[in-house]
């Protein structure tokens, strides 16, 4: 592969990764948003598809520190439309993080390294092959050569 096509694999991974973080980061938002209507943690948890504890140990520590993005004010039950917001927002992650393990295959069929891969992605170069190389198969093209002469 030539370098241009290392360069744009490269930068289109850095897009899938911060693409990932803003959804990881609108997910939070969606939590603190429902917990601000009182939704109950039991529900939040389902939305996300994690334990109770597990929910509200992430997303507690952030009640503190953000206010509510979203009210739902007018609503009869803002319960309601706070844990469809949750749910939207757990389904644009998920997104997000096939887009991500996609850039990392269309990185590593443009011959990019793992190293650079991980660089990229700002981790060690072990973590970044124990993530990404069990959820990636590797198929070998065999080819016929053109006739010489």
């Amino acid at each position: 592969m030539s370098e241009d096509e290392r360069v744009k694999a490269l930068n289109a991974l850095r897009g899938a990764q911060r693409a990932l973080i803003d959804a990881e980061d609108d997910v939070t938002q969606a939590v603190v948003d429902a917990r601000h209507v009182k939704a109950p943690w039991r529900m939040i948890a389902e939305e996300l598809g994690v334990a109770q504890p597990n929910a509200v140990r992430k997303y507690k520590p952030h009640l503190a520190s953000r206010p509510a993005r979203t009210t739902w004010q007018g609503e009869p039950d803002p319960k309601a439309p706070a844990l469809v917001a949750v749910r939207h927002a757990v389904r644009a992650f998920q997104d997000a993080e096939r887009a991500e393990l996609e850039a990392v295959a269309a990185a590593r069929n443009a011959d990019v390294t793992w190293d650079d891969i991980a660089d990229a992605l700002g981790m060690k170069q072990p973590n970044a092959v124990a993530k990404y190389r069990p959820q990636l198969s590797v198929t070998v093209q065999v080819q016929v050569k053109p006739p010489a002469g």
